[in-house]
């Protein structure tokens, strides 16, 4: 059962493994001798494999609907251009401004040092293996994929490592809870680790609000807007689609607040992000409707002279955003955007 329920948490997300391998290496410590132990893991490992082998074959023969594309490039050239800049991958892992891996591999050793001193030798083992693995994660090039904004981190991909904190503290206090002044000692840790976590949260708040809420435009970033920013953004488009007859807006370009928040403060007017939109039933929707008008938003300052179908009417009518209005003669808008080499993902 423990193997099957692994191997599911790390197909759902492989932040579990942070707590499948030093938990799985302190069974195997204690059950190692047991043949049974070899045969419930096995049918655990058979029991869950259909799962991952059915999302395997679903994405290759689905290659559209695959949006992130699993990287598992590896190297100790990648380990070592990972460690030179671990600070941002780590950078909300750790209240501390600088060092944070190291204020990471720290909590190891420390946990790991408190169960071999009170003579809990496979609790400590099990400790070191899931700092070692820790490390080995960064000789993949995914650890990289990460900017400096809170909504795309770095620290997104170890979440599992402040949670195996939680195991490794109980070990580390189950190691020493048969000393007299116990109670004393751990009430102590408690109202110190209490006082640093409060005081340090109240700190992070106050130095990162600030650059919490910046543009949602800026190149390459996943950034927030404030909702009243976002609905005078909407109220905008709607304007526009009453002035010119049109219900859709095809977002081709980075406008959060437009393609996702319209819908969610159900607004009159319909969007799509063709190439990103996860509204599946929206975009078959749009597959059977043909439209006398859409207002399409481009990626950046492209040039709208080029790709552009002779069987339809093009306008500009907002400059900031860029935004044009579309007449489609009676055409489907997915056939016009393929026809402008826009990419429309598999619905």
């Amino acid at each position: 059962m423990c193997i099957l329920l692994s191997i599911i948490g790390i197909i759902c997300s492989q932040n579990a493994a942070f707590l499948v391998v030093p938990i799985g290496c302190f069974l195997l410590l204690n059950q190692y001798k047991k043949l049974s132990f070899y045969l419930l893991n096995l049918l655990g490992l058979i029991a869950a494999l259909p799962l991952q082998v059915y999302i395997y074959w679903f994405y290759k023969t689905h290659p559209l609907l695959d949006m992130h594309k699993l990287q598992f490039d590896f190297g100790f050239d990648i380990f070592l251009e990972t460690l030179k800049h671990t600070d941002k991958y780590f950078n909300f892992l750790t209240p501390f401004p600088a060092y944070k891996l190291i204020t990471v591999l720290l909590f190891y050793i420390f946990f790991a040092t408190i169960c071999f001193i009170f003579r809990k030798p496979k609790e400590g083992l099990s400790i070191i293996t899931g700092m070692i693995f820790l490390l080995f994660s960064l000789s993949f090039s995914k650890t990289q994929n990460a900017s400096e904004s809170i909504f795309f981190s770095g620290v997104r991909m170890f979440l599992g490592v402040p949670i195996s904190f939680i195991i490794f503290g109980y070990w580390a206090e189950n190691s020493f809870s048969s000393l007299a002044n116990y109670q004393k000692l751990r009430e102590i840790a408690m109202k110190i680790f209490l006082a640093v976590g409060i005081f340090y949260f109240i700190d992070r708040n106050i130095i990162f609000r600030p650059h919490l809420y910046s543009s949602c435009r800026q190149p390459d970033e996943l950034v927030a807007e404030w909702v009243n920013d976002s609905r005078m953004s909407c109220e905008k488009f709607y304007k526009m689609c009453l002035e010119t007859n049109s219900n859709l807006v095809v977002v081709d370009n980075w406008m959060i607040e437009v393609s996702y928040y319209a819908a969610a403060m159900n607004h009159r007017f319909k969007t799509l992000v063709p190439s990103y939109e996860r509204r599946t039933w929206a975009m078959q929707s749009e597959d059977t409707t043909i439209r006398d008008y859409f207002i399409y938003l481009p990626p950046g300052e492209k040039d709208m002279s080029q790709n552009i179908p002779k069987y339809i009417n093009i306008a500009k009518i907002n400059e900031d955003p860029a935004a044009y209005l579309i007449k489609t003669n009676g055409h489907k808008v997915f056939e016009i955007l393929k026809e402008m080499h826009v990419r429309i993902s598999e619905h």
